[in-house]
């Protein structure tokens, strides 16, 4: 679905994909059924997620879900952008 949007994989990383976006770059990475979205802009990450959703969401097995915000937990890694320009992970 993604290279079907215009996202090009990453040939060192096969579960991440990158696509210009308003001159940005777009960027997600995934495991499994978790994928971490990234963009300069909150729109396009927004829009994004409407079209995860709209694409995969389903009454029966669950809702596309996002989480916004300085603190992230993505596979058992916490990152916390909470300072700006200052980046804290934890793996605890």
């Amino acid at each position: 679905d993604l290279t079907e949007d215009g996202f090009t994989a990453n040939p060192c990383n096969p579960c991440t994909a990158t696509k210009d976006t308003n001159g940005k770059q777009l960027m997600a990475v995934w495991h499994v059924d978790d994928l971490k979205v990234s963009h300069i802009s909150g729109k396009i990450v927004d829009q994004f997620t409407q079209w995860m959703e709209k694409k995969h969401g389903d009454p029966k097995t669950g809702k596309v879900k996002a989480k916004r915000g300085k603190s992230h937990e993505h596979l058992g890694v916490t990152s916390d952008h909470v300072m700006p320009g200052d980046m804290k992970i934890d793996m605890a």
